[in-house]
This record gives C-alpha cells, sequence and structure tokens, in this order.
C-alpha cells in the first residue's frame, strides 16, 4: 500500500516523471569558496605566536643549508630579493607568527639578522649619525651630527649574538676578530670605520665592545684635510 502511493506521488509530479530530481532547500544560507578563502586556509600564520629568537634559529639553519651561497654573496639588490622570496615561503609553508609582526615585517627583520647587522642597520646607513658605540651587548648608545647622544632601547639578545653581529661587519673587510686577535680595526664600506675589543681584553659579560664611525667626506675635508 505503501509503494502503492509513492508511485501515485511520482506519477503526480510532472518533475520526478520526467527523470528530474528536485532541488532541496538548504537549511542555512551557503557561502561560496572563492581564492581568498583558499589563500588563508593554507597561508594564514598559525595561532600560536613564536619567539623571535627561536624562528631566527630555525630559519637560519635552513636558509644556511640550502642557500649557503647567497648568503654570502648578500648584498646585491636581486640576491636580497631572492633570499627574502625563500624566507617568506619557508614562513608562509610553516604557518609561523611572531607576536607584534606582521609577515612582511617577520621576513625583513630574518633577512636583516641573518645577512646584515641587526637592528644596527638601520643607524648604520641611516642620515645624519656619526657614530654608533657598542659599549656592551645591551648598552648601545648613537651620536648624531647635530652632537646630541640617544641610549638605544634595542639591544642585542646575548653577548654571543653581539660578537656574532660584529664579526660579520669586520668580515666585509676580511678581518677575523677571534681570541687571538681580540682588538681589530676594519671598514665597512669607504667612509665607515670600525674598531672593535672582544674577550680576553673586555668582560665576558660585555661580550664585544665597538666604535662604529660614520666619515663625512664634507666635514673631513674641514676638519682633517690630511686624512
Amino acid at each position: 500500500m505503501r509503494n502503492k502511493k509513492t508511485r501515485q506521488k511520482s506519477a503526480d509530479n510532472p518533475r520526478i516523471k520526467n527523470g528530474e530530481v528536485p532541488a532541496m532547500k538548504a537549511p542555512y544560507p551557503l557561502r561560496s569558496a572563492n581564492m581568498t578563502d583558499s589563500h588563508r586556509l593554507f597561508f594564514a600564520p598559525d595561532d600560536s605566536s613564536r619567539d623571535f629568537g627561536a624562528v631566527l634559529r630555525e630559519v637560519q639553519e635552513y636558509i644556511s643549508s640550502k642557500y649557503s651561497t647567497l648568503i654570502i654573496d648578500g648584498g646585491r639588490d636581486e640576491v636580497k630579493t631572492q633570499v627574502k622570496r625563500y624566507i617568506a615561503k619557508y614562513i608562509q609553508d610553516y604557518r609561523i607568527a611572531v607576536d607584534g609582526m606582521t609577515g612582511r615585517q617577520l621576513v625583513d627583520a630574518l633577512y636583516t639578522e641573518m645577512a646584515e647587522f641587526s637592528f644596527l642597520t638601520k643607524y648604520i646607513f641611516g642620515t645624519g649619525i656619526e657614530e654608533i658605540d657598542v659599549n656592551a651587548w645591551n648598552d648601545i648608545e648613537v651620536q648624531y651630527g647635530g652632537g646630541s647622544t640617544v641610549k638605544l632601547e634595542e639591544r642585542f639578545e646575548s653577548p654571543e649574538h653581539a660578537v656574532n653581529v660584529i664579526r660579520r661587519m669586520l668580515h666585509v673587510s676580511g678581518m677575523v676578530l677571534d681570541n687571538a686577535s681580540p682588538a681589530i680595526l676594519g671598514h665597512l664600506s669607504k667612509n665607515i670605520r670600525i674598531a672593535v675589543l672582544k674577550t680576553p681584553l673586555v668582560d665576558e659579560d660585555v661580550g664585544v665592545c665597538a666604535s662604529i664611525r660614520i666619515v663625512n667626506p664634507q666635514s673631513l675635508k674641514k676638519e682633517d684635510p690630511q686624512q
């Protein structure tokens, strides 16, 4: 009897009779997927933010093992762009996030730490700055052309971090900072000179002392014509 009623109901419905299935109304509004949703799904950072130092060590190890020659040849714009691209891909693939940083800021900070001179980069190549004094790994001062001196809130992560960054600076002029040569004079460019002291000439908790002098060619001619 039940089958008979079902056949009767199908016969009365012309859409079923013609082989069509009537559309069912969704119990809730449907939202179509798009490429933006897919990008967020696959490239959004993980909810858990990580420590920058830990991320730096992880990414540095990866880049060094895969693209060490690029880091050594760093400095050219095309190399810089390529290294940043590799860093960004690693950050995206593993959905890494650091609190207080956007993805772009994180990539820039990682590149600066790995291939440049940490937070000192923007001061070394900035304008109006005459000297940067690293009194210790956690005590850095900047002297401006107008005569003012500012103690930076920024600092290295540790004495070892400070030594590693200063060594990278000295590498530009082919100088090696180690226990056999704890006092070094070098340069970053024609008008940027650097003088460095490390242990055992300074205490271990200091890490390193350095004076980075940015020589202004115009003031050099007026004040010191013999150099």
